[in-house]
C-alpha cells in the first residue's frame, strides 16, 4: 500500500547524487550558504554509476592524449581548437579542486594522481600526422610541457610494456605528457558529499528515486514525486537538476520542457580486461592512447591504462562496448524501450539509417571472441597472455544522438539541456563530461540563477576558487596552473609511490 509524508520546499533539488550534480551543489553551497538544496539517489550510496572508478576511464580528459579532439583535415592541417578548449577546461576543474583542497574540504591524494599521457601511433602517415599535432600544440601554454619522439629507445623508456617485444621495422611514433593525471571521480564525489551532508541547508538523502516531476506555472515550482522503499513523498522547488546518467532522458521527457525534445540515446555496455598479475600492473605507470580503427566511432578509442584505485596500481585495456537495454548498470532491461517516444524515435530512426558506422560496430563487438580481444589487448602490449587478464563489465555509455532543424542527425558527447525559463537544467551522454564538470555547469549558475549570480557577487567569488575564470592573460594562467598543480601535488617529475 503507497504511503504519503508531507510536502517540503527547498530551493534547489538534485536528481542524481554523480559527479555533475554534486559539484554543482557544492558551487551552490559556496556560494550562498542559505540556498536550501536536496540531493536524491537511488542507490545505496553515492556515484556508484558513471562516476565510480570501475565504470570510469578515469582519465583527466586534458586532449594531452585524445587524438579524436585534433583532426586531420583534407587540407593537411590539424585542428587543435577542440583540444585547447577541453584542456583549459579541465584546468579550471583542477583549479576549483586546489582550491577545496586549500579549503580542507578535499584530500588530493585520495581522488587524483600523476599519471602520464601518451598518445602512440604505427606507419609513415600516422607518424607525421602526430608530429604535426605535437608542433601544433607544444606552442600553446597547456602544452608546453608535451615531447614528442620516434626513437625506440626513447618509446621504451616511457612505455616499456608497450615496446616489449615488438618489431622495431615499422616506423613509431609517441608524444608523452609527464602532468596527465588519473582521476577516481567516484571518490572525488563521494569525498564532496562528506563535506556537504554536515553543512547547513543542505539534504542528501540515499535511496530516494525521483519518479515524476511537474512544473505549477502559477507557483513557479517543481511539484516532484519521490519514492523511497514503499513511502512516496513530494518536494517543491523552483529549479531542478537533472544528473542521473542513462536515466536522465526518462526524467526529462517526464518533465515536458520544449527543450527535451529531438534527442535520441543509445546505450552502449562498456567492458575492460583487467590485468591479474600485480607484478604486470606497477611496471605500467601510464596512460597509452591511439587511433579508433578507420569506420569506429570516438567513443571506441582504445587505451591501455595506469589506474590508481583503492590505493592500488591498476591495469585496464579497453574499452569494448556491446549493445545494451540498460541506461544504468543496476536497472531494468526495458530502459531502452521506456525512454523511446515520438519526440526521441525520429532521431533514433534516422542515425539507424544514416549512421551505420556505430551499429556496424556495436553488432561487431557483441559478437567479439575472447581471442579477437587478446588480439586487440596484444596491438598494446605484445607479450600480453589470456591468464592474466580478466573480462570486467563497467557502466554504460549513453551516445546522444542530436536532431538538428534541417533533420540532419549527429553525435554528441557531452550535452548540457537548460531551459528557457532556468527552471531545469539536465545533463546527457559521457566523455569528456566528468573531467571539465565544472566550466560544463557554470553556465547553469548564469542561466538558472541569475539573479542571485549578480546580487551576490558570485563572479567575483567564483574567481577566487578558480583565479583562471574569465582571465586570458598568459602569465597569469601559466601562475595558476603552476598554483593548483602544486595544491595537488601534480609536478614535472612524474615519479609516483604507487
Amino acid at each position: 500500500m503507497k504511503q504519503y509524508i508531507g510536502i517540503e520546499n527547498y530551493d534547489a533539488v538534485f536528481a542524481g547524487a554523480g559527479i555533475m550534480s554534486v559539484t554543482l551543489a557544492t558551487l551552490l553551497h559556496l556560494l550562498d550558504p542559505d540556498l536550501k538544496i536536496l540531493i536524491l539517489e537511488k542507490e545505496k550510496e553515492a556515484a556508484k554509476e558513471n562516476s565510480e572508478a570501475w565504470n570510469n576511464a578515469g582519465t583527466g580528459h586534458s586532449a594531452y592524449s585524445e587524438l579524436t579532439y585534433t583532426p586531420l583535415t583534407t587540407d593537411g592541417r590539424v585542428h587543435i581548437e577542440k583540444a585547447l578548449q577541453i584542456a583549459s577546461q579541465f584546468e579550471l576543474s583542477k583549479e576549483f579542486w586546489a582550491f577545496l583542497c586549500a579549503e580542507k574540504i578535499l584530500k588530493p591524494r585520495y581522488f587524483i594522481h600523476q599519471v602520464p599521457h601518451i598518445s602512440f601511433v604505427k606507419g609513415p602517415a600516422l607518424c607525421d600526422f602526430l608530429e604535426k599535432r605535437y608542433e601544433a600544440l607544444h606552442a600553446h601554454l597547456l602544452f608546453r610541457g608535451m615531447r614528442f619522439s620516434k626513437n625506440p629507445e626513447q618509446l621504451k623508456k616511457w612505455m616499456p610494456l608497450v615496446m616489449e617485444g615488438r618489431p622495431t621495422d615499422t616506423e613509431m611514433a609517441a608524444t608523452f605528457m609527464a602532468q596527465g593525471t588519473d582521476v577516481n571521480f567516484g571518490a572525488l564525489t563521494r569525498g564532496l558529499i562528506q563535506f556537504i551532508k554536515f553543512r547547513k541547508n543542505i539534504s542528501v538523502r540515499l535511496e530516494n528515486e525521483v519518479k515524476a516531476l511537474t512544473y505549477i506555472e502559477k507557483e513557479k515550482n517543481w511539484n516532484i514525486k519521490i519514492k523511497a522503499k514503499n513511502k512516496y513523498a513530494f518536494v517543491k522547488a523552483p529549479f531542478i537538476f537533472i544528473g542521473t546518467g542513462g536515466a536522465t532522458i526518462h526524467l526529462l521527457e517526464k518533465s515536458g520542457v520544449p527543450e527535451g525534445l529531438g534527442y535520441g540515446v543509445v546505450p552502449v555496455e562498456g567492458d575492460w580486461l583487467i590485468c591479474r598479475d600485480r607484478k604486470i600492473a606497477r611496471r605500467h605507470t601510464v596512460k597509452v592512447y591511439k587511433m579508433a580503427d578507420l569506420g569506429t566511432p570516438a567513443l571506441s578509442v582504445p587505451h591501455l591504462d595506469s589506474r590508481v584505485i583503492a590505493w592500488k596500481r591498476e591495469l585496464l585495456f579497453g574499452p569494448f562496448a556491446g549493445q545494451s537495454t540498460r541506461f544504468i548498470k543496476n536497472r531494468a532491461s526495458r530502459d531502452q524501450a521506456r525512454a523511446l517516444t515520438l519526440s526521441n524515435l525520429t532521431p533514433m530512426l534516422l542515425n539507424g539509417l544514416h549512421k551505420l558506422p556505430l551499429l556496424r560496430y556495436l553488432l561487431k563487438e557483441v559478437r567479439l571472441a575472447p581471442a579477437k580481444r587478446l588480439e586487440k589487448l596484444r596491438q598494446f602490449y605484445p607479450l600480453a597472455k589470456s591468464r592474466d587478464w580478466q573480462l570486467c563489465h563497467a557502466g554504460r555509455r549513453i551516445q546522444v544522438i542530436e536532431l538538428d532543424k534541417k533533420g540532419d542527425t549527429r553525435e554528441v558527447g557531452t550535452k548540457l539541456i537548460t531551459t528557457q525559463q532556468g527552471h531545469l537544467a539536465a545533463l546527457l551522454g559521457e566523455s569528456p563530461g566528468a573531467s571539465i564538470s565544472v566550466s560544463m555547469l557554470l553556465p547553469v549558475l548564469k542561466t538558472c540563477f541569475s539573479q542571485r549570480y549578480s546580487k551576490g557577487n558570485w563572479e567575483d567569488l567564483l574567481k577566487k576558487m578558480m583565479p583562471s575564470y574569465l582571465i586570458e592573460e598568459e602569465e597569469l594562467l601559466q601562475e595558476n596552473q603552476k598554483k593548483a598543480n602544486q595544491q595537488l601535488g601534480l609536478y614535472e617529475d612524474s615519479s609516483s609511490e604507487f
